[in-house]
């Protein structure tokens, strides 16, 4: 499966597995608490509400689909 998640600056992403929320500076999602950027790619500006039919927000969970 894959998750969708969505950084604190408003940067949607897909991970290949669950990522944590990180406060490495940036607020972000990644797959390992060392600010591993791997394993993700990162998506247009609403493609997720596309992919689900809802906004994600940073304050949300990630999404599994």
């Amino acid at each position: 499966m894959a998750w969708l998640a969505v950084d604190k600056n408003g940067e949607e992403n897909l991970f290949i597995d669950k990522p944590e929320r990180f406060y490495c500076g940036k607020n972000i999602w990644v797959l390992s608490t060392i600010c591993d950027h791997h394993g993700y790619i990162l998506l247009r500006k609403g493609q997720i509400e596309t992919l689900i039919g809802k906004v994600l927000t940073w304050k949300d969970e990630p999404v599994e689909i």
